[in-house]
């Protein structure tokens, strides 16, 4: 991988950051209009709500981009519904669109239409919904990875694998997989002795391992093969404190979403050398209809689902792994009270509304 390549990675290793069901691009390339729509999101079998993202790079330097607000967003349904999206709140999440009260059905054919507010539009390629492919179980496993601290000494800290399990049926015909993580916790606000204070509980989202692209064509391999997938890694820190919830989300796509992540997973993954060839753009499907030159970034998904959960306690931990389980609110000597321990919902993707699936 070249020098000149590396603008270019950072572009496509920040479409991986944003949340499970959103992803982000990042970039600074000669090759790509800065100007560029970046469209991140998708649709699943299920009801949902479904976001998508809508930004443009900015601060190459801060890996910042720009929301684009003001847009209209409608999911096309077998070109017999329209459904419209409707735009969160700044303060919420700029340049975010929610789709709620629609479910996703397998042999039904979905796309997007965007008109920015400028009235430029864009629309993605129609896709079938197929089939989705069962996940058996989530798995997760302790292990200690070594870290060079800023004094440089080199200290072990523990992370929670996790790993998806499959069996492939007989027929798998035309049907890809693609696994995403993402771990919810449960954080207690702290009493604090007024019998008049109502102490919340807040339920936290947060994505895992965004780098890991995990991906397979089961038409290579036997039916009856027991697949065993690394899904993405947490760190172990005050999220175990309470309760933690893993999840796994095994996404059946289709041929081009399947033949995307694979070109994304090859900048991402690189295993080429100083001497190969920098690589071109990848371009998704989300097309400008207004100026054909200029289409967008990203890829709109339209997926079928299964989904796989562990959970864990801070009681389930190792011995050598529940030390390193701080007490959120427990206030070092110096330091002054977290913010968050008065209002949880002052953590990112944080919500008191407990999942309907939640045990």
């Amino acid at each position: 991988m070249t020098i000149k390549t590396l603008p270019l990675l950072y572009f496509f290793v920040a479409v991986l950051l944003f949340a499970t069901c959103i992803r982000e691009i990042d970039y600074k390339n000669d090759e790509v209009d800065r100007n560029a729509l970046v469209v991140s999101g998708g649709f699943y079998e299920g009801s949902g709500p479904f976001l998508l993202r809508l930004s443009r790079p900015t601060n190459y330097e801060k890996r910042d981009f720009e929301p684009v607000a003001g847009a209209r967003i409608w999911l096309n349904e077998d070109d017999a519904s329209m459904y419209p999206y409707e735009e969160t709140s700044a303060t919420e999440q700029p340049g975010v669109y929610r789709l709620s009260n629609v479910t996703g059905v397998p042999g039904h054919t979905y796309s997007i239409l965007i008109q920015l507010s400028d009235g430029t539009g864009y629309k993605s390629k129609p896709q079938m919904m197929p089939a989705a492919l069962p996940i058996d179980s989530a798995e997760m496993r302790f292990a200690f990875v070594e870290d060079i601290t800023g004094t440089g000494d080199v200290t072990r800290v523990p992370f929670a694998q996790l790993y998806a399990h499959a069996t492939l049926p007989a027929d798998t015909k035309d049907r890809f997989l693609r696994w995403e993580a993402e771990s919810i916790f449960i954080f207690n606000e702290p009493f604090t002795g007024d019998p008049f204070d109502h102490p919340k509980q807040c339920f936290i989202t947060n994505g895992m391992s965004a780098q890991v692209i995990a991906i397979t064509n089961p038409a290579a391999l036997l039916p009856g093969t027991q697949l065993v997938e690394y899904t993405g890694r947490r760190r172990i820190d005050f999220s175990f404190e309470y309760r933690n919830c893993l999840s796994i989300y095994q996404r059946t796509t289709g041929k081009d979403a399947y033949e995307y992540w694979q070109r994304i997973q090859e900048l991402v993954e690189p295993t080429g050398t100083i001497f190969d060839p920098p690589p071109a753009p990848v371009r998704g499907n989300v097309e400008n209809i207004s100026d054909p030159q200029y289409p967008a970034y990203g890829f709109f998904e339209v997926a079928s689902s299964d989904t796989a959960r562990v959970y864990v306690n801070r009681g389930d931990l190792p011995f050598d792994v529940v030390a390193f389980v701080p007490k959120y609110c427990n206030a070092a000597p110096g330091a002054g009270p977290k913010p968050e321990c008065d209002d949880c919902l002052l953590f990112q993707n944080s919500t008191v509304q407990k999942p309907e699936w939640w045990q």
